[in-house]
């Protein structure tokens, strides 16, 4: 609901200025005295309601892109968690043949270590 009060004013602002801006179809035009008598004031009013519509839009259409924003930001930063997490997870895999200490083979170049028999102490 507060998210949208600003699309509601709009609403209620443009309405407002069409109204203003169309009063000569609305209203009789022998009203003297009144306050819809001068008609540039009238004018003015309406385009300072239009105004008024157009930057609660911004505002608005300004909330509405920073949320969306920030739900992607969240989206990319879970997923980067996530394979940050499952590559900490994963058995490490060693590329370079000589770093293979484990193994003894061919592509194993360095020579492993005597194993000495454990010691009872």
């Amino acid at each position: 609901m507060l998210r949208s009060v600003n699309l509601y004013l709009m609403f209620f602002w443009l309405s407002l200025g069409i109204a203003i801006l169309l009063r000569d179809y609305w209203l009789p035009a022998n009203l003297e005295g009144s306050l819809f008598a001068d008609a540039e004031r009238m004018r003015l009013l309406g385009i300072l309601a239009i105004g008024l519509a157009v930057w609660n839009f911004m505002r608005w259409y300004m909330n509405w892109s920073a949320r969306r924003t920030q739900a992607m930001e969240q989206r990319l930063r879970e997923d980067r968690e996530r394979a940050n997490r499952d590559r900490k997870n994963a058995e490490p895999i060693v590329t370079d043949p000589q770093l293979r200490f484990g193994e003894s083979g061919p592509e194993s170049t360095l020579p492993l270590p005597p194993q000495s028999p454990p010691t009872a102490n």
